[in-house]
């Protein structure tokens, strides 16, 4: 397993949809998303390609939950920041490759922003 994975972070208010590489670990995804994690299912064409979403696992049981701006595209309604990652063969997480962010950047129409730790 990778130390680092590369993924797609889609901030709960909108903006430019990060790029960037966290520790491939639970603590990693957890310290993006600010919580327990849940995987979700994404819509066609990011699912072709084996993308994924995490998000929170209780971001609806929060006192004041937003809606990620980004919900109507992913497919249902999301509480707080959304991870996009690939799924890789054995259940864990892989880089994005390039295709996938071209795929992302396709699909939601946005600019990127780079950011490697």
């Amino acid at each position: 397993m990778n130390k680092t994975t590369r993924i797609a972070i889609l901030r709960v208010n909108g903006g430019p949809i990060e790029i960037t590489a966290i520790e491939n670990t639970g603590q990693g995804y957890h310290d993006v998303i600010g919580n327990w994690i849940e995987v979700f299912q994404l819509p066609n064409p990011l699912k072709n390609r084996g993308l994924i979403g995490i998000c929170d696992e209780e971001g609806w049981l929060k006192s004041n939950p937003q809606t990620n701006i980004y919900s109507p595209l992913l497919g249902q309604p999301i509480a707080g920041h959304v991870i996009i990652t690939k799924d890789g063969k054995y259940g864990d997480f892989v880089d994005l490759s390039e295709d996938d962010i071209n795929t992302i950047a396709d699909y939601f129409g946005l600019v990127f922003r780079i950011v490697y730790p």
